[in-house]
């Protein structure tokens, strides 16, 4: 992806989606998909990028902030080494996640226009 192009929005959920299911695994990933979704009363990955803060509670919520911190932690090292992610640390991304403002929520979706790659 050139530096500059806005990523489309099903593009960074289906890389967020693909990332999930490469970590956690077919079952866990959906399992996870499943309380989250009940929690949050719609599209899971959808949520993350509208409205961050609230996708980091309900993820919380279901795992404990310390299994919520370490899950996204680890997804930011994954996404950061697919190049899915620049100018960031997994420290920030947490950060921003956990930053209820819409500044924040920006921020986190420009990290992904910048850094993400289209899918094949």
């Amino acid at each position: 992806m050139k530096p500059g192009r806005t990523l489309q929005a099903s593009d960074a959920t289906e890389q967020l989606r693909s990332s999930l299911r490469e970590l956690l695994g077919e079952n866990g990933a959906s399992a996870l998909e499943h309380h989250l979704r009940r929690r949050l009363e719609g599209d899971v990955y959808q949520a993350f990028f509208e409205h961050p803060n609230r996708f980091y509670r309900a993820l919380s919520a279901f795992m404990g902030v310390g299994g919520a911190d370490a899950i996204l932690r680890i997804l930011a090292h994954h996404l950061i080494e697919k190049e899915l992610l620049r100018d960031t640390a997994p420290d920030e991304f947490l950060a921003l996640l956990k930053d209820g403002s819409e500044e924040a929520a920006i921020r986190l979706r420009a990290l992904f226009s910048r850094g993400s790659k289209p899918p094949k």
